[in-house]
Parts: C-alpha cells; structure tokens; sequence
C-alpha cells in the first residue's frame, strides 16, 4: 500500500478521515472497501467514528460512532481494543447495503464551536451519522470551507439564529443544513444543535439542552437526537411525523353504536308521543266552547308538533351516526 500511494505522490501525512479522501484513495489503491474515521483521546474517554466505503457504488454502507472509558492506569487501550474488534469483526461484505437509495439533497454540516478536540469529535460524529443514513449528499468539511473562504465568510461573522442558518444554506446551494455549537457557560457546556429544511424554511428538530461538565452528556445527546431518526425510520425532511389516525376496536365500535341506537329510539319515541299529544290537543281546539279555550289548545298543539319535528330530526341524526360509527 505504502508502495502504491508512493506511486501516486500521495501525501501520507496528511489526514484522510474523510469521505472525498477515502474515495480517492480507494481509487489510487484499486480496493473495494475503505475503512475511514478517527480515534480521539479526550479526559476520561476514547471518542470514535469510522465509516466502511464501497469505493465502486460511491456509498458508505457502513457507519459506527461510540466511545469508551479511558483509563491509562488500569487496562490502558484494551476496552478501546475490544470495541474496535467486535466492529471489525461484523465486517461481512454480503451484508452490506449497497443498493442505491434516493437522495434527498446535499447536507452541509456547519459547527461554529471554537476549536477544540471537543467540537472536532463532535463535527465528525454528526458526519458519520449523516452518512450512515444514506439519505443525504454530505459536503465535506474541506469543500464547506473552500465555499465560506470563497464567499468571503467568516464562521465567527454567521448568525445562528433560524433566518441566519437558512440563509447561508441557500447561499451554500444545500437542501438541509446542520448547525452545531458547543457553548461555555456557567454550569458548564450546552451543545446548541439544530437541523433544517433550506428549501423549506424551516427548522426541522432541535432538543434543547442544560449545560453540563461532563462530556460524555452531550455526545448521549448529540448520539440521540440522529439515532432516533434513522430507528424511527423518520424523512428528516418531512420534519414531524403526524400521529396515525386510531382505529377502534370492533367492541368499541359495537358499544357506541348501541349507544347511538339507543339514544334514537328513546328520541323516536318521543317525538311520537309528542306528535300524538299534538293531535289531541288540535281536536280539544277545534270543539272548545269558548274561542280563548280554542286558542290555548291550538297553541299547545303548534308547540307540541314543532317539538315533535325537532326530537324526530335529532332522533334521525344520531341514527346516521351510529351508521358511520359502526362502518369506519
């Protein structure tokens, strides 16, 4: 291997953690597979991302991002060791997704953390998530940089609000836009981290967070926000799934529609007792011996009769909704 990227003039001490550089070295080495990422040793922990290329179909089909304790006093690099192995070892090429999937757009990654080991493990761990979604066109860090230089951008002169991020999204000519920021503060640090719909104008999710000491909270967190995504099978694009209509249960719906049944013979009944209440009511008005009796069972049969109209009315509505109770 050392021989053939000789060969090329490849700069072997140049860092290749990246998609376009594992591309291009696949190529330059006539391999099928490329295994790229980075191992990083933070306090307290070992972070790490690698990524399996298929360097014909272009695809990553595999991705890992994790981390384990870091201990130099008792087992050294052995949970490290053990970690990578058991990844390693599931390496099995028929298993690999290589189908072609449908690509929602090209995704740029933007963290405008200071630097630091922290807000690198972070930008990479958002990248490997991204790839291993398969959903996206990732640009690189290299070309992101190139375009803000290009532009005449500067990361410290970016507004993060909504407006801001779908701005530079759209100067970026990118679908969907991730915006990562680590933020020191009193109660230590909060990872500001949202994802949005250019095209769309819109902020998809974020996941507001406190701060914390501790490391090892905010890559839970950032590890959350994209895993539940990709295990819920959610389009990050279609942003928020709707909740799926209920369907009840035949018992259910055998119950309200006894219900509704119900309800219309008692409002049946009802309205015939009332219409028959007013025909007798009309017969007292038509033989009273005195016109203001005639007129007081005449009234009492108009009452009754539109009584009578309202109760059979409700009674032949809530038959037709027992019907569509029952049927969906």
């Amino acid at each position: 291997m050392a021989d053939k990227l000789k060969e090329f003039d490849w700069n072997r001490g140049k860092s290749c953690h990246e998609f376009q550089c594992g591309f291009d070295a696949g190529n330059v080495l006539l391999s099928d597979y490329v295994v790229f990422g980075t191992v990083t040793a933070l306090e307290g922990l070992y972070a790490f991302t690698f990524n399996i290329l298929h360097v014909a179909s272009g695809k990553v089909v595999r991705s890992e991002v994790g981390d384990v304790p870091r201990r130099a006093a008792e087992d050294g690099d052995e949970p490290l060791k053990a970690r990578l192995a058991a990844f390693a070892r599931e390496w099995d090429p028929a298993r690999f997704r290589k189908a072609e999937l449908f690509s929602r757009g090209l995704m740029a990654v933007v963290d405008l953390s200071p630097v630091s080991p922290e807000s690198r493990v972070l930008s990479e761990r958002i990248t490997t998530h991204v790839n291993a979604s398969r959903r996206y066109d990732l640009m690189s860090q290299s070309e992101l940089r190139e375009l803000l230089a290009a532009m005449n951008i500067r990361p410290g002169t970016i507004p993060t609000t909504d407006s801001g991020m779908i701005a530079l999204g759209s100067r970026l000519n990118a679908a969907y836009l991730v915006h990562s920021k680590l933020i020191p503060e009193t109660g230590g640090t909060r990872l500001d981290l949202a994802l949005f719909d250019v095209a769309g104008k819109r902020r998809i999710r974020d996941w507001p967070v406190k701060p914390t000491r501790d490391f090892r909270d905010i890559l839970n967190m950032e590890h959350r926000f994209f895993t539940t995504l990709v295990d819920r099978r959610k389009e990050l694009a279609a942003g928020p799934e709707p909740a799926p209509a209920k369907q009840r249960s035949s018992w259910t719906k055998g119950a309200l529609s006894a219900i509704g049944i119900s309800a219309t013979a008692g409002l049946a009944t009802l309205a015939v007792a009332l219409r028959k209440d007013a025909d007798g009511a009309f017969d007292r008005a038509e033989s009273a011996l005195s016109k203001d009796s005639g007129e007081d069972w005449k009234r009492k049969a108009e009452e009754n009769d539109r009584r009578a109209v309202l109760y059979g009315s409700l009674a032949a509505l809530t038959l037709g909704a027992s019907i569509a109770v029952w049927t969906f």
